[in-house]
């Protein structure tokens, strides 16, 4: 039982020693994974066709089109860092899909990003969510694609199981839902 209590009270120490350096933890989430651009799941073939992307960032709704949960406006993708990661990620999305991103093309697809975010849902166990809705008008027609994607859901990035900080999750998931809501994007344009 000594070598219990000694075990809890290290990790006690650990915890507590953590919390009061000069690397303290925000909002108690231990650091994770930066936000990751996945490959395609289904990758379609632009045919290096060239496109000029304006991205405008449109949000301040708290919800999505496609799902119930309240987007949360006060985590680190507000801002600069949202658009500047879905940007990038559209740009890398229409790069391996085979198309070119070209500021000087007449090919112009207009993106307002509408929501970006995620959620952590349930106590103990919980479900970790990624929120993605955005617009895109080409040739004066108006699409809109959104996702919301658990853990567990087909093409996620982590299982229901997985184990993860919440920040790494979070992001993972973040990132996973910007993948599936893209690939429709992309589905379109190779249509086009």
């Amino acid at each position: 039982m000594r070598n219990f209590e000694f075990a809890l009270l290290a990790a006690l120490f650990a915890l507590v020693g953590c919390a009061t350096s000069g690397d303290s933890l925000q909002h108690g989430f231990l650091p994770g994974a930066d936000y990751t651009y996945y490959a395609p799941l289904n990758p379609v073939d632009l045919q290096k066709r060239r496109f000029r992307l304006v991205v405008t960032d449109a949000r301040g709704a708290r919800s999505i089109s496609c799902s119930d949960i309240p987007l949360p406006r006060n985590t680190e993708l507000e801002g600069v860092k949202g658009l500047t990661f879905f940007t990038g990620y559209l740009r890398r999305m229409i790069e391996l899909n085979n198309g070119i991103v070209d500021d000087t093309s007449t090919n112009v697809v207009n993106v307002k990003l509408k929501g970006l975010s995620g959620d952590h849902i349930g106590f103990l166990i919980l479900q970790v969510w990624g929120l993605v809705e955005f617009e895109v008008t080409r040739d004066s027609k108006v699409n809109a694609y959104c996702s919301a994607m658990a853990d567990g859901h087909p093409g996620a990035p982590l299982s229901e199981m997985s184990v993860d900080t919440r920040t790494g999750a979070f992001r993972k998931m973040v990132s996973g839902s910007t993948r599936q809501a893209l690939e429709s994007l992309m589905a379109d344009l190779a249509k086009q």
